[in-house]
């Protein structure tokens, strides 16, 4: 089940205020949809995507989302050691263990620097703590929501013993489908 969270804490001025923000101040979201990391968070380097059709849905309303501002690496149990690794021009590495939970990841530093709809990104980090529980995204939307102009979003990251059931289960259908 994919679970999607959103704060409530309306983000007003800068960009630059995700470093205030922690793993503990977002809540639910019932849909989300169009933004993709591949392979996925580590220190290998991996593209962070907006598709044209990006939106999430938030009490019964759908809402588009124009821009990411911001990507994160989550820790909802504690601190999240991380370090920069690829950073491209004009974002910011942003590591803050402050309040319930930690987060690091990129934001853009400026109001043109931001992945908009039908473009990638790539980053990676430098070291990566263990712990990841979600990926978190600052986004801004195509219209004026309950949360304001901008809102941060996160995604579960799958945990290794869900991961290891869904390969049992495909390893099955396989062998299955060999013996027919």
């Amino acid at each position: 089940m994919k679970r999607v969270i959103l704060t409530t804490a309306i983000i007003c001025g800068v960009v630059g205020a995700a470093s205030a923000q922690t793993f503990g101040s977002f809540s639910n979201v019932t849909t989300f949809t169009g933004i993709t990391i591949t392979p996925g968070l580590g220190t290998a380097p991996f593209t962070v995507s907006l598709a044209p059709t990006a939106s999430l849905k938030y009490n019964g309303t759908t809402y588009g989302i124009d821009q990411i501002l911001g990507v994160f690496a989550l820790n909802s149990n504690g601190d999240l050691s991380a370090t920069a690794g690829t950073t491209p021009s004009g974002w910011n590495f942003v590591n803050n263990n402050s309040g319930p939970g930690g987060m690091a990841g990129y934001e853009g530093n400026s109001n043109s620097v931001r992945i908009n709809n039908g473009q990638s990104k790539t980053f990676s980090f430098g070291s990566l703590g263990s712990g990841v529980t979600g990926i978190g995204f600052h986004v801004q939307f195509n219209c004026t929501t309950p949360f304001g102009q901008t809102a941060y979003v996160t995604s579960p990251v799958p945990e290794p013993a869900s991961m290891a059931v869904l390969g049992l289960g495909i390893f099955g259908l396989v062998r299955r489908k060999r013996r027919s």
